[in-house]
């Protein structure tokens, strides 16, 4: 139980730039609408490990639940995870979203069987419910073992920049194990999870900030914000000509959606596409936009991953799926093949069959498998539109040349004239806009400046869920 008096603990915490799970709580939830459910005050709370409470966000009901590390390390045994359990359950029955703030050593160890079968149950729970009630978690402080499961099971989850650390186990344990000697920080450091493992959606660099951006993604998951038209700005102005130069898809994100509304999702993990949640014309979206400022904006392992666990998300939350496209094609190496790219891929047409409206805008280019992928509408896309100077083909001149005259097959005289005249006339090949508009790929050419109210019209049009034929099936494959 509790070893350390409750004022030198909220000293050390205090020293230490960390919030109390009382502090974290009331933090979390409008001003004086923090309810507490299993105990009946707060001197009570802290004799728990766990104390779960309902509140408002931004005027919207919402369940939560906080671990105290002051008594026996905020672990989850088999009474804390009846706890969570009840609680989880009360959410599904009003299908309101549940929020995780997790710090603590993990299961009970002391408990030994009752806090294994009490976590069993827990995760059992919550798998149940994925995609039934919105789950959100932040490791605030040290998260092992359960803890660590608890933040990787929910939808999306936080860690904070100088003192979250997620794990599965500590790196004693690993020194005992197997010799390895490992720091707090390469083992499960937040910028370890955040470019490295994928573990973490979202970094914050203090406690508070991270209670204001949970905030505001339950204020997305309300559906009927307010909003703001973006800042009037020539798209075309955002974007070079020259499809071999790079730019920030973030500032043509920006210029489409409602102000301030964009929320990026693993930013610093498969940087080559950049995902987050926004809100277009008042309505939660998801985006999808390849960043050609990171490896020319190619889809590769990482991102497909990324993108896989990211359709799901929304289509588990209703939101619609906004693609930016601009992408010369998939990662081509050995080292991808190996990281299991095919595999990625596979996940990724499963993730991407969705039930929630799926719409592509092609910016400057769009290659081979890559525009499949990017929601092709023979792929399952609703609509698919083009920027008039947007290139929509098979393969560029150059790959296509590699592909249909291998070194083994050159026999000309003089290599290199064949190879340029045949890569110029396969530049004269259609491959424009107009070329995939007219056999089908395309629906529509719209001016850049057009991009906003032609998603916003397409949206009302489609309505909320697309009707699709599907037939009874269990499916086979998961998004990693």
């Amino acid at each position: 139980m509790n070893h350390v008096p409750k004022d030198r603990y909220l000293a050390k915490l205090a020293r230490l730039g960390q919030l109390s799970f009382e502090a974290r709580l009331i933090g979390l939830f409008d001003p004086g609408t923090c309810e507490l459910l299993n105990v009946p005050d707060w001197d009570a709370a802290w004799e728990q490990a766990v104390t779960s409470a309902r509140g408002l966000v931004h005027g919207r009901p919402c369940f939560a639940y906080a671990t105290n590390f002051l008594v026996d390390g905020g672990t989850v045994g088999a009474k804390e995870a009846s706890t969570i359990v009840a609680l989880l359950g009360l959410a599904a029955r009003e299908r309101l979203p549940v929020v995780a703030l997790l710090h603590s050593n993990g299961a009970r160890v002391t408990e030994r069987y009752d806090a294994m079968a009490g976590n069993g149950m827990l995760f059992k729970e919550m798998t149940r419910l994925s995609g039934v009630v919105p789950q959100l978690a932040a490791c605030m402080g040290l998260c092992l073992g359960v803890a660590a499961y608890l933040a990787a099971l929910a939808d999306l989850n936080w860690m904070v920049a100088e003192h979250s650390h997620a794990a599965t186990t500590s790196p004693a344990v690993i020194r005992l194990a197997t010799g390895q000697q490992v720091k707090w920080g390469e083992l499960g450091g937040a910028r370890m999870h955040a470019s490295q493992s994928g573990f973490a959606h979202f970094v914050a660099q203090h406690e508070a900030a991270c209670l204001a951006d949970i905030r505001r993604v339950l204020d997305l998951l309300g559906g009927d914000r307010p909003f703001e038209a973006p800042v009037t700005v020539a798209i075309e102005s955002l974007i070079p000509r020259a499809p071999s130069i790079p730019y920030d898809i973030r500032t043509l994100i920006d210029a489409i959606v409602d102000q301030a509304s964009f929320q990026e999702v693993h930013k610093d993990w498969g940087q080559s596409l950049v995902c987050g949640l926004a809100q277009l014309g008042g309505r939660p979206i998801g985006v999808l936009a390849n960043q050609s400022s990171v490896r020319g904006g190619v889809l590769d392992t990482q991102s497909l991953r990324k993108a896989s666990r990211f359709a799901q998300l929304c289509n588990a939350w209703g939101f619609a799926l906004v693609y930016l496209v601009d992408v010369p094609g998939l990662m081509v190496s050995m080292e991808e093949e190996q990281a299991g790219i095919l595999d990625a891929g596979a996940i990724f047409f499963h993730a991407v069959d969705t039930d929630v409206p799926r719409i592509a805008v092609v910016i400057r280019k769009c290659y081979g498998g890559a525009f499949v992928m990017m929601q092709a509408r023979q792929a399952g896309g609703d609509r698919v539109y083009a920027y008039p100077n947007a290139q929509i083909g098979i393969a560029g001149p150059e790959v296509t040349f590699a592909i249909v005259h291998g070194k083994e097959h050159l026999t000309h005289s003089e290599p290199k004239d064949f190879r340029n005249a045949s890569i110029q006339a396969l530049r004269q090949v259609p491959t424009d806009a107009e070329a995939a508009l007219a056999a089908g790929l395309v629906d529509r050419i719209i001016e850049p400046s057009e991009t906003r109210a032609v998603l916003i019209d397409t949206l009302a049009e489609i309505g909320p869920s697309p009707t699709r034929i599907r037939h009874p099936r269990k499916h086979p494959n998961l998004p990693v």
